[in-house]
């Protein structure tokens, strides 16, 4: 046989083999896309195990077969399943009618298996099928973890370790597998084995995945139903039903394909996203004479198109309806459909007219983050959400090789006064280099316009992504209303088509993408010029950084991807409706009373296990819903606003933090809000009950049950561990400060801390909640000397509340850790 090793990173096979070492009797290994991994991984396993190949390619499958035909050991069987029907190599992986028989193909050999390899096609199906037939001990392993097609196909119910390498894929994404299994034991057998084997160049993090919760809405989001109303360009829908007389006689719904078909704006891009997180969704194009009287003929309906449109939603019933267009909706037009729907959202990325009644809507979504400030200053619920690409454009526009783009340099878009100094940018880039116009507005130009002979006239929908997909370098500029914001779509069109995207420098562009690596940033007319230039010279470096472009764009700026954002968002507001009394009768009088200082002797394993008590998970959350409504009313409290502001500076987008001490899980969803980002969180709290409720609120958020003291994890696993209201209540708090810096890569929070300045560390009994527990107060050198020893430096200092007359303060710090000057430098206070 070969002695070749398989096609994975060093690393990932040294962890494979490393988990199949956790087995101490023979075991049935199933492996979906056979290779050198067959016969490199069965050599492992002892006699009695049998290793099952499942190959689909008969070429492949004769090769592999002929390397495995002289192994001893363990029994290795490949086995040739070809697809169902046509399938072109190269595409897609495929999906379950073109595999089925390949899917089901296992089950006729074992009905159970201890080690199942993903890495074949139709992977979201065979992680499915995979699951049922996984072993309580077993793992399930998913091999390019890093593809964002394949989330959706991770199971519930389970815990996953995830090992991320720095070396890149062929998609310019970094590495990563999947470690999933359904026992939260055997899982962290596997993590600590292998934070002795791997490299520091792997990044490992375990996670609970999303519990079902008997009962919740979450647990099945098909019950949940949002319809999008839309408005499209009158000029494009005059030009659209010109070109296309015929279609004025089509029925509703295939106008309504015919219009979705021209990708003109969103299109269906919302609604499809929506849909692919598990809600039912519809569009309405409000403005859309000829298709909304078709719906009004078909449904025996007469009415103004105001009127057709409150008809539809009044049918529909949606738990939410959401305006894309709140330029387009009256407050008489919001007061119409009130009745109709359980919450009404509203979307703005452009200049707020006075006309628009705000006031009216239950939350606003908008990607320019200086509406959102603004918003919540005025007690609004706003949530920042950057547009997207629909990766299906891809599909449907395939772009040519970037050498092989017609147009050398494009600008796409509106020319209008919207757009302040665009006029001077347009002007020089026509006389400096070889670009040319399309969109609308080109009348408006001064007839000397030297732009004017470069002006190919308008394009809509297909037709500007078609150019945008022809084009070796984009132009990008923003309208006056995003200030020094980036946001609109043509950041996201441009690299998904993957042209080079070279477009006007923004505060936040480098939250989005990174600037000279996937897009490229001009500040100045000469300098856009000069830009072009460089790059039409030298192609190989710009269709570099195209490709990088649209690689970042398919894999974190996709509408799946900001849709199963705003559908959690949408469920976590329709359960907070739906719950709002829930909470009214719960007695909080109890909740911090009868504080008397003791010696350390006198606590009692009792006490120390006391925030594991059944009762406290709902009246703790009964308080945190007050706080909750409070910040969405414009008011945050003040330890989630100094969390926040702790956490601002440090945590880029993206970033993966750790709590200890999560509770219910609350401050995920505060961060989030408050830092209008989204990053990779992950909860840990001994108590099960709490836990529990957190799976409750945050079902697509990862939560485990372990001991501060003694976290599942590997040295450096996350950018950021926050200790939240631990320590006080730990007498081995020093365990708890060591472990929270070995799992921190950088930065250690300890937040809401007690702590005295001119008396020494005491002790204290008090009632939690009705349930009897220990708090400590801190002499603050004392701590923060606790911190300085395991390496870490003082940054920052929050006062969260004082008593000076009483010695007493509640504070957050924040460290950052030191490796390499002495740790006598940390900053004590005095």
């Amino acid at each position: 046989m070969s002695n070749g090793q398989p096609f994975m990173d060093e690393n990932e096979i040294q962890a494979i083999a490393c988990c199949l070492t956790l087995f101490d009797r023979p075991v049935k290994v199933l492996e979906w896309g056979s290779g050198e991994s067959t016969g490199y991984f069965s050599r492992l396993l002892g006699p009695g195990s049998a290793w099952l190949a499942v190959e689909h390619q008969y070429e492949w499958f004769r090769h592999v077969q002929a390397s495995i035909s002289g192994l001893n050991g363990c029994s290795v069987a490949v086995v040739h399943v070809p697809p169902s029907r046509e399938y072109v190599e190269g595409g897609d992986d495929g999906d379950v009618a073109t595999f089925s028989a390949y899917i089901q193909a296992p089950q006729r050999f074992h009905e159970s298996y201890e080690f199942i390899l993903v890495d074949g096609r139709a992977r979201v199906a065979c992680l499915a099928k995979g699951w049922e037939m996984l072993d309580p001990q077993g793992f399930m392993i998913l091999h390019d973890a890093q593809r964002p097609e394949y989330a959706r196909g991770i199971p519930c119910g389970g815990y996953i370790l995830r090992i991320t390498n720095s070396n890149k894929s062929l998609e310019n994404r970094n590495i990563e597998t999947l470690f999933i299994a359904k026992s939260r034991e055997r899982i962290t057998s596997l993590a600590r084995k292998l934070s002795r084997v791997l490299t520091s160049s792997i990044d490992v993090e375990m996670s609970a995945l999303q519990q079902p919760i008997q009962g919740s809405s979450a647990q099945n989001p098909r019950s949940r139903r949002c319809v999008f109303l839309n408005t499209y360009y009158p000029a494009f829908v005059d030009a659209f039903y010109r070109s296309n007389p015929s279609v004025a006689g089509f029925s509703y719904a295939d106008q309504l394909t015919a219009l979705y078909q021209t990708l003109f704006g969103d299109s269906d891009f919302y609604s499809h996203g929506l849909r692919a997180a598990g809600w039912d969704a519809a569009d309405l194009i409000l403005n859309c004479s000829s298709l909304q009287q078709a719906w009004a003929r078909e449904n025996s309906f007469h009415g103004s198109l105001e009127e057709i449109a409150v008809e539809q939603v009044r049918r529909a019933k949606p738990d939410a309806v959401y305006l894309q267009d709140m330029h387009s909706a009256s407050r008489d037009f919001i007061a119409a459909i009130r009745p109709h729907t359980r919450l009404i959202v509203g979307q703005i990325a452009s200049l707020a007219s006075p006309r628009i009644p705000f006031d009216h809507y239950d939350m606003i979504f908008s990607s320019f983050p200086h509406y959102v400030e603004l918003f919540r200053r005025y007690g609004m619920t706003a949530y920042y959400q950057p547009l997207a690409f629909d990766p299906r454009i891809i599909a449907v526009i395939p772009a040519l090789p970037y050498g092989m783009r017609p147009v050398e340099c494009s600008f796409v878009g509106g020319i209008s006064p919207l757009h302040a100094g665009a006029n001077e940018l347009f002007d020089h880039l026509a006389r400096h280099v070889p670009i040319r116009f399309w969109g609308y507005g080109a009348h408006s130009l001064p007839e000397d316009s030297p732009v004017r002979e470069k002006h190919q006239g308008e394009a809509w929908g297909k037709e500007m992504l078609y150019l945008l997909a022809a084009s070796r370098v984009t132009i990008n500029r923003h309208v006056d209303a995003a200030e020094q914001y980036a946001n609109n779509m043509r950041l996201f069109e441009a690299t998904g088509s993957g042209a080079l995207l070279i477009t006007d420098y923004k505060y936040n562009l480098g939250d989005l993408f990174d600037i000279g690596e996937e897009v490229v940033a001009y500040r100045s007319p000469d300098e856009c010029a000069a830009l072009v230039s460089y790059y039409l010279a030298h192609p190989e470096e710009a269709a570099r950084i195209a490709r990088a472009g649209q690689a970042r764009t398919l894999k974190e700026h996709s509408y799946q991807a900001r849709m199963a954002q705003t559908a959690e968002i949408l469920e976590r507001h329709l359960s907070y409706r739906e719950e709002r009394y829930r909470f009214s009768t719960v007695d909080l009088s109890g909740m911090n009373t009868g504080h008397t200082v003791i010696e350390p002797a006198e606590i009692t394993p009792a006490m120390t296990h006391a925030w594991q008590h059944g009762d406290i998970p709902v009246q703790q959350r009964a308080l945190v819903q007050k706080q909750l409504e409070e910040m969405y009313a414009g008011s945050s409290a003040a330890p989630f606003r100094i969390l926040a502001q702790a956490l601002k500076a440090i945590l880029s987008p993206g970033g993966s933090v750790l709590e200890v001490g999560c509770a219910s899980g609350y401050y995920y969803e505060i961060l989030e809000y408050l830092l209008n980002a989204r990053f990779r969180y992950l909860g840990v709290d001994y108590s099960e009950p709490m836990i529990a409720m957190a799976y409750q609120y945050y079902p697509r958020t990862p939560f485990v049950v372990s001991d501060g003291a003694a976290l599942p994890f590997t040295r450096d696993s996350f950018d950021c561990v926050i200790t939240s209201s631990v320590l006080l209540h730990v007498p081995n708090y020093q365990e708890h400060i060591a472990e929270a810096v070995r799992v921190a890569r950088e930065y250690v929070v300890a937040h809401r801390t007690p702590v005295c300045r001119q008396r020494t560390t005491h002790y204290l009994k008090k009632q939690a909640y009705g349930v009897e527990t220990v708090e400590l107060i801190f002499n603050e050198k004392q701590i923060l000397a606790e911190f300085q020893t395991q390496g870490l430096l003082l940054v920052d200092v929050f006062e969260i509340n004082s008593s000076p007359e009483n010695d007493s303060y509640e504070m957050t710090y924040l460290f950052v850790r030191h490796k390499d000057e002495p740790t006598d430098r940390i900053q004590l206070l005095n």
